[in-house]
This record gives C-alpha cells, structure tokens and sequence, in this order.
C-alpha cells in the first residue's frame, strides 16, 4: 500500500503524515534490529567471527535509533502536518529544529548500511582489480559525499538557528545550491544503490557453489534494488521541499521515503548473512561431495584440504614440483586475500617428483 495513502486515510483533508512517518520509522527500525542480531548471533555462535561489515552494519542501526527517536520528538511539535493547521508559531519552529537535527542521522543510516554490503561483497571480489577499485571507490564516495551532504545542510545558514527561526538575523546560501547538490547526492546514492543490487552477480557466479545457492545469494544480496527505488522518489520529491513554504507537511513526505530507503538498506546488507542459520534450521547440508559453504563467515572449507596440503608437505620434503589444475583458490581471492578472507576451494594438486626413489635411498 502506498505510505502516503496510508498517511492521509483517516486524517481529515490528508493533513498529517506524522502517524504514518511513526509507524514506517519504528517499525523498519524494529526488524532492522531482529535482523542484524540475528546477524550477531550467526557470528557468534555459528561463525564464531565478525569483521568489519558487521560493525558497520551495527553502527547504522545504532544512528538508526538516534533518528527514529528525534523524528518522534519532531513528529511531536508537528512534523508531517500543514503548517497552517499548526496554531503555536514556536511549535512550528521546534518541529523543523527537530528535523534537522535529525538531518545527520537521516543521511547516514543508509551510508552505512550501504557501505556494510560493498564490504562484504569485498570478500568475494576475488582478484579483479576492477571490481575491487570499484567496491572501495563506493565506500570512500558514499562516506565523503553523504558527510559533506549533512554539513552543508547544517552550514548553509548562519547563525544555524536561522534555518527554524525566521524572525532573527542572518544569511543564508542560495536554495538552488542546496537544492543541486540535493540531486547529485541523491543520483548517486541511486547509483550506488543499482552497482550493489547488481555487483554480486558477477562476484558470486565464478565462486563453487551449487547453482541454486548462487542465485539465492545473488537474489538475497541483491534486495538493494527497492532501497534504490525508495531513493528514486525521495530525490524526485527534493524539489517540493525546497520551493514550499509548507515545509512541516512537504519535508516530512520526503522524509518518509528516506526512511523506508534506510531500513531497506540495513536489512538487504544483512539478510544474505542468515543462511547458516537458516540451514542450521532447515537441517539441510551438503553432501561429502560438496564443499561446505557459508555466507555468514565467507569460508568455503576443502573436504580435501587435508590430503592436499600432505601433498604439499610431501612436495616440499622431496623437491616436487606442484602444477595446478587452473582452478587456484586464486581465482576467488587472490594469493594476498586466501588466508585473510579465509575462503578455501578444493584444488586437484599433481605433484611430480624427479629422483624420489634416488632421494630416497639417498637418506637410507
């Protein structure tokens, strides 16, 4: 159902967008919270590991808290209601205050859960230089501009109490300014959004795994295409905010979508690390012929790693030469990331050795 709708039935003349800016906020808020400690408790109990795109993640729910809790108090004063319907000038001053303290959070929930995915897509990125220039030039362009979005919007007037209280003194920059960077910022995080819906395709596909686990990989990690979506609107509807003089009522609609944009953020970045527990509950695994996979740690662990790695030691006793069979566990990786990342691939190892029986009899 359409939120907006849901905000203006009942309210007499679809005055009031707060109720349904509350009951968006708290409740993607709430399973945002189930699912990154559902996340925890897979590294904890099943993983035994957390990195940093668990961290991260963690830190976008605790901003997640923060701003859920400032858009109740400016809901409160008004938010989300016509401003001429509001009677007590100073409540219409304490609701936009409350907004824009709530500015900072508001853009760095979604930063956050953004750069959690591109993280842990960097586990899998393998050797290409491409995708792993690209997943780090993400988390750097999505920190940089998202800050530099919240400081200008705290910055643009001086003294900052100008940007609510319209009665004292002071200047301000142009609207077009804020307005333009409003539509870089939000084009970009739409696009972000679009390379990280997409990127695991192509990072998972070349990984060995069973088909039907690539595409439900793919398909879990790839839910940031409705955060992209949710983006879409709210940077559409920038320009109602910045050329009306309503503003409780056209910034709290905008405000919306950046909400359903954020929860949906924190929870595509996490939902793909439930599959071990998941499978824990199913009792479903893999048989002896495959390797054990999970998503939770990164790790793909060798049914044969034992036998190859004998094969190495035998090799290095004896001299041998070891040829692989083009199927290196550097192909998902890379040889600077196997031990980092920890992921492992079975890998049919020949090993030649010249003069063993001469080597041998040598020792004796």
């Amino acid at each position: 159902m359409n939120p907006i709708f849901l905000a203006r039935r009942g309210a007499p003349g679809g005055s009031d967008i707060g109720p349904a800016l509350l009951t968006i906020s708290w409740t993607g808020l709430t399973l945002s919270i189930i699912v990154v400690a559902l996340r925890f408790y897979v590294r904890f109990s099943i993983v035994r590991r957390l990195r940093w795109d668990d961290w991260t993640v963690l830190l976008a729910v605790i901003l997640g808290i923060l701003n859920a809790s400032t858009i109740q108090l400016a809901v409160n004063q008004g938010l989300g209601r016509h401003a001429n319907t509001i009677k007590d000038s100073l409540q219409i001053m304490n609701a936009i205050k409350w907004d824009y303290i709530s500015q900072p959070t508001c853009i760095m929930v979604p930063t956050f859960g953004r750069i959690s995915l591109a993280l842990l897509l960097l586990t899998f990125a393998g050797t290409s230089r491409l995708r792993r220039w690209l997943l780090w030039s993400i988390i750097a362009g999505q920190f940089v501009i998202n800050c530099l979005t919240f400081i200008f919007i705290l910055a643009q007037c001086r003294p900052i109490e100008l940007l609510w209280d319209k009665s004292i003194n002071g200047e301000c920059w142009p609207l077009a300014f804020q307005e333009y960077f409003g539509y870089f910022q939000g084009s970009f995080n739409t696009s972000t959004d679009f390379i990280l819906a997409i990127c695991p395709a192509f990072v998972i596909w070349n990984l060995n795994m069973k088909l039907a686990e690539k595409i439900s990989l793919i398909g879990l990690m790839g839910l940031g295409i409705f955060a992209m979506a949710a983006s879409i609107v709210k940077t559409i509807k920038l320009k109602s905010v910045g050329s009306s003089n309503d503003y409780t009522y056209t910034t709290a609609d905008t405000i919306l979508w950046n909400t359903i944009e954020q929860y949906l953020a924190i929870i595509g970045a996490s939902i793909a690390t439930l599959k071990p527990l998941l499978r824990r509950i199913t009792k479903s695994g893999y048989t002896s012929q495959n390797l054990t996979t999970s998503i939770g740690s990164y790790r793909m662990r060798s049914l044969r790693s034992k036998r190859v790695s004998q094969g190495h030691a035998l090799a290095a006793n004896h001299g041998a030469v070891l040829t692989d069979d083009g199927s290196s566990q550097t192909n998902i990786l890379g040889p600077e990331h196997v031990r980092d990342a920890d992921i492992w691939k079975t890998t049919t190892v020949k090993i030649s050795v010249d003069n063993m029986e001469e080597a041998t009899s040598g020792k004796s």
